[in-house]
């Protein structure tokens, strides 16, 4: 979580003096991130208890 919030934080104090290519590589940081956590914390919740996993499920379901 700190490599997101510390990407986006920089980009908002210093959005008027970054290049594009810097913003890009920022963005990417930040949705790669925060892909990654998401998985984290999927694992987990499917580690749990069924009902948690069933929720899960509705809400996002699995990818093939």
């Amino acid at each position: 979580m700190g490599v997101i919030g510390g990407a986006a934080e920089t980009m908002k104090v210093h959005w008027d003096r970054l290049d594009d290519s810097i913003k890009v590589e920022l963005l990417e940081k930040i949705i790669s991130q925060s892909a990654h956590v998401a998985g984290v914390l999927g694992d987990l919740v499917r580690s749990g208890r069924p009902e948690l996993v069933e929720a899960l499920n509705e809400l996002h379901p699995p990818q093939t």
